[in-house]
């Protein structure tokens, strides 16, 4: 049976990926790097991924990942061996970001319009992207890639409910 620490350590060890995922809601308004990642192009007549996927959040998303590992390597050191914060902070944002990304580029073929979701892939895209991305400097055992995927599975919706309720967010989900 997992123990509770098992999950808190989860959650503390992939919160900077968490916080690369939402960081591109706070940066809405800003127009520095503004452009969408695709440059506007397409792929079978569809967007490769949208307006909503920018270099801005991309960048930020990334940078701020960067900044919560510093931050909890003065907090509370991480669980788990870790290169430095640096590298760390960008395998997890940059893994989040890439992985809604992806999730983005198959919304664009099945017609699902930017801000409309599809159910589970909405909820974690991000977090696998952030697991495969940390995989390549550290050996996750199954139990961490479940116990991931499920707690921020189900900390995701609630996050953007309060997002919503907030003003922040446009959609609930």
């Amino acid at each position: 049976m997992l123990e509770i620490s098992f999950f808190s350590m989860i959650f503390w060890t992939f919160l900077p990926a968490g916080v690369a995922n939402m960081a591109p809601v706070f940066v809405k308004k800003v127009q520095f790097l503004n452009s969408p990642i695709d440059f506007n192009l397409t792929f079978g007549g569809k967007r490769i991924f949208g307006d909503n996927k920018t270099w801005r959040g991309l960048i930020v998303g990334i940078m701020l990942a960067i900044v919560a590992v510093i931050l909890q390597n003065v907090i509370y050191p991480p669980a788990f061996p870790t290169p430095n914060a640096i590298v760390w902070g960008f395998l997890l944002g940059g893994g989040a970001l890439i992985g809604d990304l992806i999730k983005s580029f198959f919304k664009r073929r099945l017609n699902i319009a930017p801000g409309h979701i599809l159910p589970v892939a909405d909820q974690i895209d991000w977090i696998i992207g952030a697991l495969v991305f940390t995989s390549f400097v550290h050996g996750w055992s199954w139990q961490v890639w479940v116990c991931a995927i499920v707690v921020f599975g189900v900390l995701h919706p609630l996050v953007n409910l309060a997002g919503y309720w907030m003003n922040i967010k446009e959609n609930k989900f």
